[in-house]
């Protein structure tokens, strides 16, 4: 199945979450919260938090404080089950911070983390924090002010990661300790459980979770239907 966000699709097959700040369905201007659009049930609450804000067709971080509280209470069941992916389109203002565009935790003190953001100390890549390891998910060197869409797949294990940049592959890796999937205590654009910085600098348009692994194709599908927004 898909559906039609402008011109050309994007797939919605086992799409449990949606994100997107340029469709009406998700965000009205003016609100203090964002729903998730493939819901058609029950409403989400989606808080944006100290002062993120709405340019018309992206969310606004100011690196300083800035997330959205991401409410997945109701979300079908996914908790300890492979395989799922994410998809995040975003821009950064400064590549040089070590900045989250996405994470959750279900416990801090066992490490168990999952944190996608921009590499501090060295090459500013995206990564992959799974509680005992950081893992790169690009051999691209990420730039200021450019857009970028970004998806990682986990398979059926949990143990191998796959990611594409811009529709294309980027690279698979193997995940040395399986990465917490309990949708809880998530948010976008800050570090962990919301509380250890790492706040983003920049902008994110849409955010996606499925319940399977994104095939090529359907990268390539999900990419062509919003590259005209970079």
């Amino acid at each position: 199945m898909s559906i039609t966000i402008g011109t050309p699709k994007t797939t919605t097959n086992n799409l449990l979450f949606y994100l997107d700040a340029n469709n009406p369905k998700c965000y009205t201007s003016g609100s203090s919260f964002c729903d998730n659009i493939i819901d058609n049930s029950t409403e989400k609450t989606n808080t944006l938090t100290n002062g993120t804000s709405f340019n018309g067709s992206s969310f606004v971080f100011d690196g300083n404080n800035d997330y959205i509280n991401l409410d997945l209470s109701n979300l079908p069941t996914i908790s300890n089950t492979y395989p799922y992916s994410i998809e995040i389109l975003f821009k950064s203002d400064d590549i040089s911070n070590n900045d989250r565009l996405f994470s959750k935790v279900n416990s801090i003190s066992s490490n168990d983390v999952l944190s996608i953001g921009i590499v501090s100390g060295g090459l500013p890549k995206l990564k992959i924090y799974d509680g005992n390891s950081e893992i790169t998910t690009t051999n691209t060197i990420l730039a200021n002010n450019v857009w970028y869409h970004h998806i990682i797949t986990f398979n059926t294990s949990g143990t191998t990661t796959t990611s594409y940049l811009n529709g294309e592959f980027e690279l698979s890796t193997t995940v040395y300790a399986t990465a917490p999937i309990a949708f809880s205590d998530m948010g976008l654009g800050a570090s962990y459980n919301l509380q250890f910085g790492g706040f983003w600098d920049g902008e994110i348009s849409i955010f996606k979770i499925y319940n399977k692994e994104l095939s090529q194709s359907e990268v390539t599908q999900n990419y062509n239907a919003i590259k005209s927004r970079m």
